[in-house]
């Protein structure tokens, strides 16, 4: 007999809790002490949010005074909840379904834990096996691509491979964690109401991978040599983007021109321009 694994099994436990009113100052000294990357936030003993490093981070890029700056103030909410008897299959629906890194554990109405994203990683593969009909990686589900050769194997001028995707607040987080980009145009609404976009908007960089990415599903191994992009228009959080990239030119030596172009939702180009590609066979996979 199979017996499942439950989320209390696997969850972080205990779990750093706070009230609303707790201060800026308090909130970065349990970071520093603490071994993972929550803490949640209640009023009356109830859970209403969760704070991140993120979270504390970005609050200190808004200007406002620090000792001004509380947990209600800077928390994520509404907070997202599993059953600690859940299956972790659950667990990490959960996750996907709400675009969230970790969500609270509940037995009742007390908080018991924390199921973040990291805990469920070693249990992919089982869980994989149990529910076959779904991709092993979910960030794939929505991805579409499409690949137009005229006369394969290989590449040549005239083919066209199409990327699209939804750039999530999930996204934005990550890329500026991992490339250090903080700028407040991208993290706090506030200060991003008072710029000429009147609204947070994705870095450029990170709208521009998904070209990237794109070049990437070209048969054979893409090294990228170079690329001249001019940015059109902002791409809101949360829209899907499309890239599309054309073989423009044979430039020999396995090395070729696109033209590479990203349109938002309304078909309104956001990113143009030409990148230079080499294509080296794909070593053989065993």
């Amino acid at each position: 007999m199979v017996v499942p694994i439950i989320v209390r099994e696997i969850m972080q436990a205990p779990v750093e809790i706070v009230s609303v009113d707790t201060p800026l100052d308090e909130l970065a000294a349990r970071f520093q002490s603490m071994g993972h990357g929550a803490i949640v936030v209640c009023r009356d003993e109830d859970p209403v949010g969760v704070i991140t490093r993120m979270d504390v981070i970005g609050s200190l890029t808004t200007g406002d005074a620090i000792d001004e700056i509380t947990a209600e103030r800077i928390m994520s909410h509404p907070v997202i909840t599993v059953s600690a008897s859940a299956p972790i299959q659950m667990g990490a629906e959960t996750l996907y379904d709400h675009d969230v890194n970790q969500a609270l554990v509940m037995e009742g109405d007390r908080v018991v834990g924390l199921l973040r994203a990291d805990d469920l990683a070693p249990y992919l593969p089982s869980s994989a096996v149990a529910r076959p009909d779904e991709s092993l990686v979910a960030e794939e589900r929505e991805w579409e691509y499409d690949y137009d050769d005229e006369s394969p194997p290989g590449v040549s001028v005239g083919d066209v491979v199409t990327f699209s995707k939804s750039i999530s607040e999930r996204d934005l987080e990550l890329f500026a964690e991992v490339s250090g980009d903080m700028n407040r145009l991208h993290l706090d609404q506030r200060f991003a109401e008072q710029t000429r976009f009147g609204r947070r908007i994705v870095h450029g960089a990170l709208a521009s991978s998904v070209i990237s990415a794109a070049l990437s599903k070209l048969p054979g191994l893409v090294i990228y040599l170079s690329q001249t992009v001019t940015y059109s228009a902002p791409v809101e959080v949360g829209e899907r983007v499309r890239a599309r990239c054309e073989i423009i030119a044979n430039l020999g030596n396995d090395r070729y021109r696109l033209e590479i172009e990203e349109v938002d939702e309304m078909d309104t180009t956001v990113i143009s321009g030409e990148a230079s590609v080499l294509i080296d066979p794909a070593p053989e996979q065993e």
